[in-house]
C-alpha cells in the first residue's frame, strides 16, 4: 500500500511538472506598442505597385507619410528572399526605383517577385527627430490599414501583387 502511495505521489508531481513545462514554452504575444488617451494619431495611406519592362523591375507607389522619412524600398522573391533594396529619404508622395535585373540576383530560383514599400522607426537607419517627435519614437502614433508590429515598433508596409519573372 505504501509503495502505492509513492507511486501515485510521484505520477502528480510528474504531471505538474511537466504542466509547468509545457505552460513556458508557448510564445508571448506581441502588442501593439500603446497610445494614451489624448496622444495624437495620424492615419497613414499609400500603395505599391511593381513592374518588368526590358530587364528593368520598377517598385512604385505613393504615400502621405511626413517628407524627410527614411523608405525601404525592394524587391522580394517569391519565397520572401530579400533580393534588392535601396534606403531613400522621402521627398513627395509619388515614389519610384528601378532595380537592374541580374542573372547574379534574379537567378533560376526567383520565379516570380513582389515589391514593397517600408518605412520601419530604426532598421534601416535613425529617422530624422522631427519624424520621431511626430510619430513616436516606435511609430505608435501611426495607423493605417493592415497594420504590422514587431519589437521596434509599427511597420508600415506598402506591398505590390507577385508578379511572374518572365527571363529571356
Amino acid at each position: 500500500m505504501q509503495i502505492r502511495s509513492i507511486k501515485i505521489i510521484l505520477l502528480v508531481l510528474s504531471l505538474i511538472l511537466v504542466t509547468a513545462v509545457f505552460a513556458g514554452c508557448g510564445a508571448a504575444a506581441l502588442a501593439r506598442p500603446e497610445t494614451l488617451v489624448g496622444d495624437p494619431t495620424y492615419n497613414v495611406t499609400g500603395n505599391c505597385d511593381l513592374e518588368i519592362n526590358d530587364g528593368v523591375i520598377t517598385v512604385s507607389g505613393q504615400t502621405d507619410l511626413m517628407d524627410g522619412a527614411l523608405l525601404c524600398i525592394s524587391v522580394n522573391a517569391q519565397s520572401g528572399t530579400l533580393l534588392d533594396f535601396v534606403t531613400i529619404t522621402k521627398s513627395g508622395d509619388e515614389i519610384s526605383q528601378d532595380f537592374i535585373m541580374t542573372d547574379e540576383i534574379y537567378d533560376e530560383s526567383v520565379v516570380s517577385v513582389m515589391g514593397f514599400i517600408l518605412c520601419v522607426p530604426k532598421t534601416y537607419g535613425e529617422q530624422p527627430e522631427y519624424i520621431y517627435n511626430t510619430y513616436g519614437d516606435d511609430f505608435r502614433f501611426i495607423h493605417y490599414e493592415g497594420e504590422i508590429w514587431d519589437r521596434d515598433g509599427i511597420i508600415v508596409r506598402f506591398a505590390s501583387d507577385l508578379y511572374p519573372l518572365e527571363k529571356e
